[in-house]
């Protein structure tokens, strides 16, 4: 399931061994360091959403929507569990609520 993330959210989310699934940035301090800076200065064509199973949010996904394209800038792996099936899932339901 999919849930948009806010700043007011970051304080509730355990990070302690978040990965960056695809590499960005290089390592996942520098990571995690871009997205919360990037939550922070919330542009109005950035979002952030979380992808939950049951109750446990298995990734964090930062995208920039842009006229007809979205452009992830940041993927965090936040659960052991999580296969690409539920990436890609989580990639379309993001396309398909913008467009």
């Amino acid at each position: 399931m999919l849930k948009e993330i806010y700043p007011s959210h970051l304080k509730m989310i355990s990070f302690e061994g978040a990965k960056e699934w695809i590499p960005f940035f290089g390592s996942n301090s520098q990571a995690l360091k871009e997205l919360s800076a990037n939550m922070v200065q919330l542009k109005d064509t950035d979002a952030f959403f979380g992808w939950y199973e049951k109750n446990q949010l298995l990734f964090i996904v930062g995208v920039t929507f842009y006229k007809d394209e979205v452009h992830v800038n940041n993927l965090l792996k936040m659960s052991k569990t999580v296969r690409n099936k539920e990436y890609y899932n989580g990639l379309v339901a993001i396309a398909k609520r913008r467009f």
